[in-house]
Order: C-alpha cells, then sequence, then structure tokens
C-alpha cells in the first residue's frame, strides 16, 4: 500500500491489513476453498510464431482441458469461465473472429487428442463486457456471470455413471445436446473416433452391462444411452468465454471469476492492477499476461515480469488533478469550513447557532478560516481567478449560516421535515440530499449543501424519472 503509509508494522496501516497467502489447498478444505488465496501472475511472449497463435492454442488449452480435470463441479465452475482482458475495442473484435472458427477447430484437436468432448463454436458460451452494450445489457451479463452456475449433471447419475461421463469431460447438458435435445454433431464424431476398447468400458460403466454386437450398432447404442441418460438434466446458461474492455476495471466482484487472460501490457500500470485484481478474490486466482514480441514495450515488460510484479505498486502513475476549480469548490470547500469551525470554535457543542451574542467571535473565526484558505492558495501558486471563486463560495457559505440561524428560530413549523431533513444539522447528510433534491418545496432549499462525511462521496446518485405520453 503507497497511502496511508504504514505505521509500526509495515502490513497493518489501520486503513488495510496484509492477509497471508496459502496456495495449498488441503483436501478437506477443497470443495468450500475456506483458506485465504491470492493470484498467480504467468507471463507468456512467444517465439517462432504470432501473438494471434499464442491466443487461439492458451484459450483453447483453457477452456477444453478443463473438461479432463478430476474435480466435483463445484471446484470446476469457479474455473470454467475465462475473462480475457483487452486494451481496445478493435482487439476484442479480432478476438471475435477466433471465437468462430479458429479456436473451435483446435480444441477438436485437443478434445480428440485427450478423449475429452469438444464443441464448436456456440455464440451462447461467450458474454460482452464493453461500451458498445447497453447498461441494461451489460447489468445482465454480469448477473449471468455471477449468479449461473454448472449444472451439476454428473451428481443425479449413479457412481458408475458419473465415472463415464467424467471420463469424457462432460461438465454440461449442452457439452452433448442440442436445445431441442437432440445430438451434437461433434459429439456422434467424438464417439466414432473413440477405439472399441473405450467405447465398451463406457457402455458398461453406463448400463451395467457387456456388449457384443458390431461398432456400428455400438455406437448408435452408446449415443442412445447418453442421451437418455442426460435428457432429465437441467443445464443453465453458462458462459465460458468473457471478453472485456476496461470497464471491468471497476466494480465487478464476482466469484466464479478466477483466471484472466491479459492481451497486451495495459497503458497505465494502475489499469494492469485493478483489471488483474477482478480474479483471485475469493478463492486461488489466476493472472495470464500475453505478450507481443513485436512490441518492444511489450518485450520490455516480459523481460522484467518477476521485477516488476514483486513491487508493481511503487510504479503506479499519480493521478492528475485540478486543484481549486469552481466544482471541487462548491462540493468540499463547505466540508471543511464546517470541519475547521467545529475544531476552533464551537468544540464539543453541538448547536452551530449564529445569535446576537456570539455572532461576533463567529464571524472572527471564519474570518481567519477564510485567510488561512487564501494562505495556502496563494502558497501554491494558483492563478487570481482561483482566489475570486474562494472568496466568493466562503461569502456564501457565511450567509447561508446565518439564514439558517435565523430560519431556526421558527423551527416548529417544520415538524414534518425535522427527522428526514432538518435533523439539527447545519448541513444535509449525503444519503439525504437527494431527497430534497427530489423536493424543492423542502425547507431551506438551495441553502442547506450535502457536506461529505466520507472520501466515499465523491458523487451524488441522479434520479431519473421517465415520463411516458400515450
Amino acid at each position: 500500500m503507497q497511502f496511508p503509509p504504514p505505521a509500526l508494522d509495515a502490513d497493518d496501516s489501520f486503513y488495510s491489513r496484509k492477509k497471508p497467502v496459502d496456495y495449498v489447498i488441503p483436501k478437506e478444505d477443497r470443495e468450500g476453498f475456506c483458506r485465504a488465496f491470492g493470484r498467480l501472475y504467468l507471463g507468456i511472449m512467444p517465439s517462432g510464431f504470432t501473438h494471434t497463435v499464442t491466443m487461439i492454442r492458451l484459450v483453447s488449452v483453457l477452456t477444453q482441458l478443463i473438461h479432463g480435470l478430476d474435480e466435483n463441479d463445484e471446484v470446476l465452475d469457479k474455473y470454467y469461465n475465462v475473462l480475457l482482458y483487452f486494451n481496445s475495442l478493435k482487439e476484442l473484435g479480432k478476438f471475435r473472429t477466433l471465437v468462430q472458427d479458429d479456436i473451435p477447430a483446435y480444441r477438436k484437436t485437443l478434445g480428440l487428442r485427450t478423449g475429452t468432448v469438444y464443441q464448436g463454436y456456440d455464440n451462447e458460451r461467450f458474454i460482452e463486457l464493453s461500451s458498445q452494450l447497453s447498461g441494461d445489457e451489460i447489468q445482465t451479463n454480469l448477473d449471468n456471470l455471477e449468479k449461473t452456475c454448472l449444472s451439476q449433471v454428473r451428481t443425479q447419475v449413479s457412481k458408475n455413471q458419473k465415472e463415464a461421463l467424467l471420463s469424457i469431460g462432460v461438465l454440461r447438458k449442452s457439452d452433448v445436446l442440442y436445445q431441442n435435445n437432440s445430438l451434437h454433431d461433434e459429439f456422434i464424431d467424438f464417439i466414432q473416433f473413440l477405439d472399441r476398447d473405450r467405447k465398451m468400458i463406457l457402455f458398461k460403466l453406463i448400463t451395467g452391462q457387456e456388449y457384443y454386437d458390431d461398432e456400428d450398432n455400438l455406437n448408435k447404442a452408446l449415443l442412445d444411452k447418453i442421451k437418455i441418460l442426460l435428457d432429465p438434466a437441467e443445464d443453465n446458461n453458462v458462459k465460458q468465454l468473457t471478453g472485456a474492455t476496461n470497464m471491468i476495471s471497476v466494480g465487478v466482484d464476482i466469484p466464479r471469476l478466477n483466471i484472466i487472460e491479459i492481451t497486451g501490457q495495459p497503458k497505465m500500470h494502475a489499469e494492469y492492477i485493478q483489471a488483474s485484481s477482478r480474479v483471485g478474490r475469493y478463492y486461488p486466482g489466476i493472472v495470464l499476461a500475453t505478450y507481443n514480441s513485436a512490441k518492444n514495450r511489450d518485450r520490455s515488460h516480459y523481460e522484467k515480469f518477476s521485477d516488476f510484479h514483486r513491487a508493481f505498486y511503487k510504479d503506479v502513475e499519480s493521478n492528475s488533478v485540478t486543484p481549486y476549480s469552481v466544482p471541487a469548490l462548491e462540493k468540499a470547500l463547505h466540508s471543511v469550513v464546517y470541519a475547521l469551525m467545529r475544531k476552533e470554535f464551537f468544540g464539543d457543542t453541538n448547536d452551530a447557532t449564529i445569535t446576537t451574542s456570539n455572532e461576533n467571535e463567529v464571524n472572527a473565526a471564519l474570518d481567519r478560516i477564510q485567510q488561512f484558505i487564501i494562505q495556502r492558495l496563494n502558497n501554491f501558486g494558483a492563478e487570481e481567478a482561483f482566489g475570486r471563486n474562494v472568496n466568493e463560495i466562503l461569502t456564501t457559505i457565511k450567509e447561508n449560516w446565518k439564514t439558517l440561524s435565523q430560519i431556526q428560530i421558527f423551527y416548529p413549523e417544520y415538524d414534518y421535515w425535522s427527522s428526514s431533513y432538518f435533523d439539527d444539522k447545519l448541513y444535509y447528510d449525503p444519503e439525504k440530499y437527494l431527497q430534497m433534491l427530489n423536493n424543492p418545496d423542502a425547507p431551506f432549499f438551495g441553502i442547506k449543501k450535502a457536506a461529505m462525511t466520507s472520501l466515499r462521496n465523491v458523487e451524488n446518485n441522479t434520479s431519473i424519472q421517465i415520463k411516458r405520453y400515450n
């Protein structure tokens, strides 16, 4: 952590604590994944072939070989979906063409080589998170990623039948059947490709009987038995590939996402850290960074991969800001004034009313605070226009404060508003400010401001009402 700096312990800055990472998963903990985990970063840069070929083979391996892992469906579900991060919409569009043609072809090669079921291009298994989608479409896709899991078809069958399905890598009903419950052409080809001995073992595991007929009849009998076995099973619309741009960097917190492939080094180190942090938040995560050897920047990051990842927080770029801009002053300056007045003048007193007895002292304290802020502005070397903006806003704050103090004399007239809007405070709580904006007839409208009580209160939500006309 860069901010805030640690005090006595480098792993404890009060605001955050370093969490110990343990990648060793005891057998008894496998189902629940009850330990704390982090992310494993792997850098990949091809030599002798293009970056496109690397993407085809890497994504094919990640999506195909999971069908051959000897794990229960709950564990496999955590690594079933592969998140792919792209630096531009152009790169995302190029990858879509690979998903439709090159990747299914290479998956077929892997499936036949490993003896696990494979499937051709299926648009239903690809999901996108980018600015090309509407807000509703993005939310629908996020809900699908978070709430839709593997259908657990292997838990509804006997032990031998489960072993048969496991041996050929069937994870979903749709691995074998179309939506109309007819067999996939790819699955038919896959069964015909298997040698006779393996087919007979599968037949015996599924039916409990030996098979002695010719091979053509064996193929048909085996396909019919598997179809009958999976026909009643439920099948959720589980996505296996998620293509995304930098919009996933903030706000995406989905436990099922634990593998991410980052195509090329992002322009900003902060963006790389944020994007890779979408995985491994609850379960062990894997970050696969693929680099293009034809790009100097990618090659440099690959050569310094270990050193960079041991301390990549120190390379985070500082954000550019515009201090003392009018929107920033209007949003935050009154919070600073209230806090300083509480410290310098009112102390433990909860009554901030300006009366005839304390008016001179309050004005003097406000003038000192105004001079303090202006002095900091001058030390900063800001332009003269910034100083005029600060003076105007501070003057408005003092006038509104006096107005509110006078309105409090007539406080009984506002019993209706007292509990939800006034609350005996000089300011609105941020969560109640929106309620006030929706009620222009509320007292103190335009005078009372929302003071930020947390660093998270940066932006207010906007309530939009859609009018419909017949």
